[in-house]
């Protein structure tokens, strides 16, 4: 419990913090607009309306399960990447590394303190509430992923904003899909007793290599388009 208090509540305001003294705090807080429109919109929402819309999609929800839950997430993820697209072009002023990493951090720490802080609070304040700690610990780790994941993908969307090019924006919603299809087709394919450490695999390979993306073009980023500030 304790790495899940850390993660999901410490560490957000801690990079709130950060983007504060860097002056980059209009960027957080459009990451954290961008969690809620995507969370409202996208996630909450969309399924719903087009379940309630297409009897289709309800037998295929019930024939295949599997598929379904992938092209589900395969649409939320091409979504979620249009969305950061948009915000991010039309009221992001400042394109640079540090405000896509922090517009990210911002995505990442509302999401963090969304899905695991609140619940992890009610869980310390309330007796009635169950504790699991190892799910706490697997949960916080995979949100941590996930806001590495977020930064990663954020550099890939300035670069596709400031390069205007597009390929940027395909690496982004190939990669964001790729990982949410793999994780939400695994329960389907494993036993139960492997799918949690399958699952954390896929975040950890995931964020790394993403937030590996940014840190490596961060020079290139930073010398190019001098224009831009």
């Amino acid at each position: 419990m304790p790495e899940a208090i850390i993660i999901s509540i410490v560490l957000p305001f801690v990079l709130f913090g950060i983007s504060i003294g860097r002056r980059r705090a209009p960027a957080f807080l459009l990451g954290v607009l961008t969690y809620v429109l995507g969370l409202l919109v996208i996630r909450l929402h969309l399924p719903d309306h087009l379940l309630g819309r297409s009897r289709m999609l309800e037998i295929w929800q019930m024939r295949h399960p599997a598929v379904f839950s992938v092209l589900i997430g395969s649409a939320g993820a091409a979504a979620g990447e249009l969305l950061r697209l948009l915000v991010m072009f039309i009221l992001l002023k400042r394109k640079t590394w540090q405000s896509a990493v922090f517009f990210g951090a911002g995505q990442g720490s509302a999401e963090v303190l969304v899905l695991v802080g609140v619940p992890a609070v009610g869980a310390l304040v309330s007796p009635s509430i169950p504790q699991h700690p190892d799910v706490y610990a697997a949960v916080s780790i995979e949100q941590l992923c996930i806001m590495m994941m977020q930064i990663g993908l954020s550099v890939l969307m300035l670069q596709c904003i400031r390069r205007r090019d597009w390929r940027y924006l395909a690496a982004a919603v190939v990669s964001h899909t790729a990982i949410v299809t793999t994780v939400g087709f695994l329960p389907f394919i494993m036993h139960p007793a492997h799918q949690l450490a399958a699952i954390l695999t896929v975040f950890i390979a995931g964020g790394l290599l993403l937030a590996g993306y940014a840190v490596v073009s961060k020079k290139k980023i930073d010398t190019s388009n001098r224009d831009w500030f």
